[in-house]
């Protein structure tokens, strides 16, 4: 399994990617092709989309993605709709016509942008949304956790949380609150520490970042959505909310 580059001198990222299922599942757009380079109007594409859609190419020496995705003939392009069971929807439209190609790209690209946006708003986390996969092992956006002790502390910070989150609108990140009795914080994170606690996570990848710094709209709307690099001391597959007595 291979990613693309937006240059034309480096076919890959410098080597091919060991463990293809965990490529398909960062990938976007596939090319199934039985050539050994990257063709350049495909190249041209993931320029054009880099800052909204991920491009793979599988060849045809790999014989068992293929089986999975099912593909009966090269080349095919596909976006991927769902890595976990190698569902895709292929282009019908051949491999030649790029107008035709981006327009379907695009398409895909907008609904991609809708699903993983921000809500706007502030929200108390409880089992039904975990239940609902937010912040959950399945969700590829962002969470943001404001982990406070009591109604009073809440109150205190709820109004900038709440301009924080209308400015990340557009941004796959999430807003929530949650009490500091009802998660078992410094086992997930590995730490801790005292409330409030801000904390930015990718449940997908069980990694976390700590906030650190004033709760002022500034600091907080500087918040870099990147990878988090901390590793959680468990999986957010078993992140959940006591029940309450």
């Amino acid at each position: 399994f291979f990613f693309f580059n937006d240059t034309a001198t480096t076919e890959i990222y410098t080597e091919q990617i060991v463990g293809s299922v965990r490529c398909v599942q960062e990938t976007d757009i596939i090319l199934f092709t039985a050539k050994k380079s990257t063709p350049p109007m495909m190249r041209a594409l993931s320029k054009e989309f880099k800052q909204y859609l991920v491009f793979g190419e599988v060849r045809q020496s790999e014989q068992e993605l293929l089986k999975r995705f099912k593909i009966e003939s090269l080349p095919t392009i596909a976006v991927v709709t769902d890595p976990e069971n190698y569902e895709i929807i292929k282009y019908e439209g051949g491999t030649t016509n790029k107008d035709q190609i981006a327009k379907f790209f695009r398409e895909y690209a907008y609904q991609k942008a809708q699903k993983h946006r921000g809500t706007g708003k502030l929200e108390q986390l409880n089992p039904n949304k975990l239940e609902n996969q937010h912040c959950g092992p399945k969700d590829q956006n962002f969470c943001t956790l404001f982990i406070y002790q009591n109604s009073n502390q809440l109150s205190q910070y709820q109004e900038v949380l709440q301009k924080v989150a209308s400015f990340f609108l557009d941004d796959p990140i999430r807003f929530y609150t949650v009490e500091q009795g009802s998660i078992n914080a410094d086992e997930i994170f590995g730490t801790s520490a005292s409330t409030p606690q801000l904390v930015v996570l990718r449940s997908k990848r069980s990694k976390f970042e700590n906030f650190s710094g004033d709760y002022t709209v500034e600091n907080l709307s500087l918040i870099h959505i990147s990878e988090p690099t901390r590793q959680a001391e468990i999986s957010y597959a078993v992140f959940c909310l006591k029940k309450k007595k």
